[in-house]
């Protein structure tokens, strides 16, 4: 993410000593090297695929947090080291994978969540909010896509130059990630 002039990259860092993972950050230069990864959000449960993004002068993240059984918003109080959480979007869900965008006037949270007798890579959710802090409501037709090629979040959706709206999502057929396809 660009901030203030300069570049971040998040990511998730695993430790297999704890056997869960967390976020770091570190600063790109304009001479394509980067600064020591620092850690900027750890919990006592799993978290991966930070997804960080700005509503004006504000920067959250959204974390994966399944592990907890929930989706997390975290508040920058310290950009880009210091994080609060800013309130919990979901509960009672193993979703992995939150992407969300504001698309034409709404939120739209889409993540995937394993139901009984499937993976976690086999349907996507979708969820709803007027403002960020909710409340977030399921799509009716949940799941929305139901397909291992299509379903996993791989990114945050964009417009192309047809003005379309595209979703990345990862084809999950042969592998976990094998490959990055655009609905």
């Amino acid at each position: 993410v660009d901030w203030r002039g300069s570049s971040y990259l998040f990511f998730e860092e695993f430790s297999f000593a704890d056997r869960r993972g967390f976020v770091s950050c570190c600063q790109l230069a304009a001479d394509d090297q980067c600064t020591r990864p620092e850690i900027v959000l750890e919990r006592p449960y799993h978290l991966s695929y930070p997804s960080v993004f700005f509503v004006g002068d504000e920067a959250f993240m959204l974390p994966e947090t399944a592990a907890k059984g929930a989706i997390e918003l975290y508040k920058a109080h310290s950009f880009p080291s210091g994080w609060a959480l800013e309130a919990v979007l979901v509960t009672d869900v193993r979703a992995v994978d939150p992407t969300l965008i504001e698309h034409d006037g709404r939120y739209w949270l889409f993540a995937n969540v394993a139901v009984e007798g499937a993976s976690s890579n086999d349907e996507l959710f979708l969820f709803s909010a007027a403002s960020l802090g909710g409340p977030w409501e399921p799509h009716p037709r949940n799941p929305v896509v139901s397909d291992v090629r299509r379903a996993r979040p791989a990114g945050r959706p964009f417009i192309d130059e047809g003005d379309r709206l595209i979703r990345p999502s990862q084809d999950c057929s042969g592998s976990y990630g094998t490959a990055v396809v655009f609905s």
